[in-house]
């Protein structure tokens, strides 16, 4: 291919970013309804610098996880090697939801290492559900005798979505402080019909804030012609929403509610909501056989008719289900 003068070429750099190396596994068992226990190896190579040769690190994690009624806690262990160096990490973490409105919890952060000083980190973050388009969050946390304050949340429109929000990541390639708290941002605005712009943020394996931007579209096929224009979207302005609990009062999460044509599923509260184009009325039925989680259900209560309203004046509904005894399963089974 010929060019003129005025052509350049420049070279960019990949970004730095980890890929699997030989065996890994992730196992994760729930052997009641309120514990998970979850355990992985991992084998990963990551370059440390740009352009640099891969290094690799072998971490293994150990959590257990409790979901009590609105409280949860739990405690995870790290085991991570790298460069002929091993860590150890510790993590204890708890919260409380109250209702839909305001989630508080706290966390707790330790790391040992060969020839380095142990590190720590305490947290305590507090959620504030304003709105089903608004959250703030407020972040308090104690590292190296340093108490730092932070603040994010989310705003969702029909054009604009941000989030910014805290995460707690474990960098096995950093042996000194393997683990770190981060500004997990991720933002997209819709300029002109499908064409939306986006930007995001992730860490590097040492440890740095990184950014990325991008800008996408997509086009669709009509009568034989190619177009970048398609109808807007908005979000519906009525919903309906509520909870589902099990005759004991303990919440039930995966629980599968039919309103209209859509199925909607309860969350780790049992909260449940659905947004709607209209007012309604819509039919409300509970759909066992969708269920995601363990065990066989059946209603107890349930309104067959809902209304949907705006988010200041829809009602929280109540939904009320049972599980089916073992032996009555087997008895269904048997006349099957």
């Amino acid at each position: 291919m010929l060019t003129g003068n005025s052509f350049q070429r420049i070279s960019v750099a990949s970004p730095l970013s980890s890929e699997v190396n030989k065996g890994s596994v992730q196992l994760l068992y729930r052997p009641l309804e309120f514990v998970s226990i979850t355990a992985g190896h991992q084998n990963i190579l990551e370059p440390l610098t740009l352009g640099g040769a891969m290094q690799q690190a072998t971490v293994n994690q150990l959590s257990v996880d409790f979901h009590v009624d609105k409280f949860y806690f739990g405690s995870g262990l790290f085991s991570s090697g790298s460069s002929g160096i091993s860590t150890q990490g510790t993590n204890v973490y708890a919260g409380r939801r109250f209702g839909r409105l305001l989630e508080v919890n706290g966390n707790w952060f330790q790391s040992k290492s060969k020839g380095q000083v142990n590190g720590t980190i305490l947290s305590g973050t507090i959620r504030e559900n304003l709105s089903s388009r608004l959250s703030v969050l407020q972040l308090i946390s104690r590292t190296n005798g340093q108490t730092t304050f932070a603040f994010g949340g989310d705003i969702t429109s029909n054009r604009l979505m941000l989030q910014a929000d805290y995460q707690n990541i474990y960098l096995p390639f950093r042996p000194d402080h393997p683990f770190q708290q981060a500004l997990a941002l991720n933002a997209s605005v819709r300029l002109v019909g499908p064409m939306q712009l986006t930007a995001a943020s992730n860490v590097d394996p040492t440890g740095h804030l990184r950014y990325t931007f991008g800008l996408s579209t997509y086009l669709y096929r009509i009568n034989g012609m190619m177009s970048a224009h398609s109808e807007t979207f908005s979000i519906a302005k009525f919903v309906v929403q509520g909870v589902v609990r099990d005759d004991q009062g303990n919440p039930v999460e995966g629980a599968a509610l039919r309103i209209g044509k859509e199925v909607v599923y309860s969350d780790s509260t049992g909260a449940f909501l659905a947004r709607m184009g209209k007012h309604g009325p819509f039919p409300l039925s509970v759909v066992p056989d969708e269920f995601i989680t363990n065990g066989l259900y059946e209603a107890v209560s349930a309104p067959s008719t809902v209304r949907a309203e705006t988010d200041d004046t829809a009602v929280n509904l109540e939904i009320v289900i049972r599980r089916v005894p073992q032996q009555q399963m087997k008895s269904l089974a048997t006349k099957q």
